[in-house]
């Protein structure tokens, strides 16, 4: 670590007093969002919301002990760093318990910085010989004011994920830009010879006084955006913003802390800032709030209409078709009984969707919101997201101002999710192959002369008539035919 003048020191400490409120105000925006995910009612959330609270007392006394060994510089560094894990945990958390743990986990966190940070910062006023100590929480409440704008734009343009990561990494890097110009550890270990010390009286009074003071900034800090969110009807990004306007103010009133204490003294400051402080707070809670007609949701309300089906979509089957609820209308406002008006919108959705159920409750003592998970209390006028896994009936059940009972009823249907429907695959179009060019042969003629070979055509030459010579000796003797033998003359008989 870099040894640090007083005057980089106040800068240092001033960062961390700003990364701190960021982490705080950051971490509002969810709260409204934390309590209709884990759908707890107001009594419930309240006692889950106590586990930060819890965790802070736990650790305070641990974190006086670990200064007086370890040094202010050292914790604040340490705690700087786990302050930006355990954002994450309460942002995240799937259950009640897990919220609860998460919540007391970060609230150790929390009360540890918070003990460090003063603790180095009164030792940056001690060196400086000025006082610091204001201009430090001023800097704690912009940084408030800070985290739950930038929470609130961040959360409505990019969704849980991108602000949380946005806002813990811009304070990483300050705190490892703040960590390199503290002050020595030194300047405030072993100052006592005990790691633990029992109260005086004073510190008795001024503990008291810290403690409704913190009392009315805590109730603000978990409440406000809850109370703006269910009342107003509006989305947790917008109800964050009472949280930052309210921070607006408490830097402006720390940054002229140090010079009104200079000019009207401590003891004045204090008497007349607690007043203002009841004062404000008193109002708050006694202004009437009449809900308008854009506040107020109708009990038919105009659906937005959805867009057909895309091609792939698997057609929705019609002969087993849920007919759409029938919202159940607001009962005749006769005197005495309860005007109510619940219904979700949109009534029909398709998995893994979500919903949200509208109600509006005149003239009741009670009401509570009846869920598959069990029953909860909730305000007069209210929004609650479910996201069912089948179609579900919902319940509003209302206890009139005269004692009367009323039960109505608002279902969600839920369809299945889009099947896609086997594309078939791309028919490959034949392409015709080109006949081959016949490439003509020339045609040769041949012109043959054929010479006939005349066969000659034997002719017969008639022998010749042989008068046979007759010996006269023989003449008059009748002939008989038969063979005759003649003599061949020599010479003629083939040898």
């Amino acid at each position: 670590m870099i040894q640090a003048s007083p005057s980089r020191a106040r800068w240092a400490v001033g960062a961390t007093f700003l990364l701190h409120g960021m982490l705080i105000g950051g971490w509002v925006p969810h709260i409204p969002l934390a309590k209709e995910r884990l759908e707890a009612g107001p009594a419930l959330f309240g006692l889950a919301l106590l586990s930060f609270a819890g965790g802070a007392v736990f650790a305070m006394p641990l974190a006086g002990a670990l200064i007086n060994r370890f040094g202010s510089a050292t914790l604040t560094t340490i705690t700087g760093f786990l302050f930006c894990f355990a954002f994450f945990g309460p942002i995240f958390a799937p259950t009640l318990m897990t919220f609860v743990i998460a919540g007391f986990v970060m609230g150790m966190v929390i009360g540890s910085m918070d003990v460090a940070m003063n603790s180095h910062g009164i030792a940056v006023e001690k060196a400086l010989r000025l006082p610091t100590m204001s201009m430090f929480h001023g800097g704690f409440s912009i940084g408030g004011m800070v985290g739950a704008f930038l929470g609130a734009a961040l959360l409505k343009y990019h969704g849980e994920v991108v602000q949380a990561c946005v806002i813990a990494v811009i304070c990483l890097m300050m705190q490892f830009i703040a960590m390199q110009n503290y002050l020595p550890a030194a300047v405030d270990k072993g100052l006592s010879g005990s790691h633990f010390a029992w109260p005086t009286k004073a510190t008795i009074g001024l503990g008291l006084l810290c403690f409704l003071a913190l009392m009315i900034e805590g109730s603000i800090l978990d409440w406000a955006a809850i109370m703006m969110r269910e009342k107003f009807l509006i989305d947790a990004s917008f109800a964050a913003l009472a949280f930052g306007f309210y921070q607006g103010g408490m830097s402006v009133a720390r940054l002229t802390g140090d010079w009104i204490r200079q000019k009207a003294g401590a003891v004045r400051m204090v008497t007349i800032s607690a007043l203002m402080a009841a004062t404000g707070t008193a109002l708050a809670l006694v202004v009437p709030w009449t809900p308008t007609p854009t506040q107020m949701p109708s009990s038919t309300p105009t659906e937005t209409p959805t867009e057909p089906p895309a091609p792939t979509e698997a057609p929705l089957p019609t002969d087993t078709a849920t007919p759409l609820p029938t919202r159940t209308p607001a009962p005749t406002a006769t005197p005495g009984n309860p005007v109510i008006t619940f219904y979700a919108s949109p009534d029909t959705i398709r998995l893994p969707d979500c919903t949200t159920l509208y109600w509006w409750v005149d003239r009741a003592t009670e009401v509570f919101l009846i869920l598959p998970s069990g029953q909860i209390g909730v305000e007069g006028s209210g929004q609650h997201q479910v996201c069912p896994q089948a179609t579900t009936t919902y319940r509003l059940k209302v206890n009139g101002a005269n004692g009367r009972q009323e039960v109505v009823e608002a279902q969600v249907i839920v369809l299945p999710p889009p099947t896609s429907t086997p594309v078939p695959p791309p028919r490959i179009k034949p392409t015709r192959q080109p006949l081959p060019t016949a490439t003509a042969t020339p045609i040769i003629t041949v012109t043959a002369t054929l010479t006939p070979t005349l066969t000659p055509t034997p002719t017969w030459t008639p022998l010749p008539t042989v008068t046979p010579a007759i010996d006269p000796l023989l003449a008059g003797l009748p002939v008989r035919w038969g063979t005759i033998a003649l003599p061949i003359p020599a010479g003629m008989d083939g040898h």
